[in-house]
């Protein structure tokens, strides 16, 4: 088990999603719907792709997304991924 999945083994969904939304609000795509979000995220994020059900689920911590899809969030939210999995630096 990575340790990117043992984190969040770990954590409560919840927590995960608290912190994306966080992200979200503190980006440039606080206005965008989970649709436009994924478009943007699919057209910047080369050999990644999320769907508006998969952000939309991440948001109300019906699931948690994969290490590449995480590593990739962080990224284009401009967090880092430690912080994103865990709460911490």
């Amino acid at each position: 088990m990575s340790d990117h999945a043992a984190a969040m083994t770990k954590q409560p969904p919840e927590l995960f999603a608290l912190r994306l939304k966080f992200a979200l609000k503190n980006s440039n795509y606080a206005e965008l719907s989970c649709r436009k979000f994924s478009e943007v995220f699919n057209k910047r994020v080369d050999n990644c792709q999320i769907t508006e059900t998969m952000l939309h689920d991440w948001l109300q911590a019906r699931s948690v997304p994969s290490e590449e899809k995480t590593i990739a969030l962080s990224k284009l939210l401009g967090v880092s991924s430690n912080w994103l999995i865990t709460g911490s630096e």
